[in-house]
């Protein structure tokens, strides 16, 4: 696996449109003024769609282990724009962190975690004109 294989925005054209098939039971675990917050809803969509609805992805033919890593990528992304937004916030922080372990626990290296972090802050500094 590398980060060339994480689903990103590219892979998903129509995203917003597969957020919105998502059943709304499936979403009463997120806090709708995240998920449509400007800075850094997008990103916590697409994590939310790998997380709970990942069949809606199957015409990328994406595996358990790219799923789980590209949901790791999506929510340190989301954990980044939202630090710089809105400051610090241990219970997102702890999320990310639970979701590295579990990523971990498959039997990559941490080579693969560090060059997914390097691409979220280059991905969030291009993102924000940097």
């Amino acid at each position: 696996m590398q980060t060339s294989d994480l689903i990103l925005e590219e892979h998903l054209p129509h995203g917003e449109a597969l957020f919105e098939r998502l059943d709304a039971r499936l979403l009463v675990h997120y806090r709708r003024e995240l998920l449509d917050h400007p800075q850094y809803g997008r990103a916590l969509k697409v994590y939310v769609l790998l997380t709970e609805a990942p069949e809606l992805l199957e015409d990328l033919g994406a595996g358990a282990e790219r799923v789980l890593w590209s949901r790791y990528y999506w929510l340190l992304r989301f954990a980044k724009l939202h630090r710089a937004a809105e400051g610090d916030d241990a219970g997102i922080e702890q999320q990310t962190f639970q979701l590295l372990e579990e990523a971990m626990a498959s039997g990559d290296d941490a080579g693969l975690a560090e060059m997914i972090a390097a691409k979220v802050a280059a991905d969030v500094d291009a993102s924000r004109g940097r």
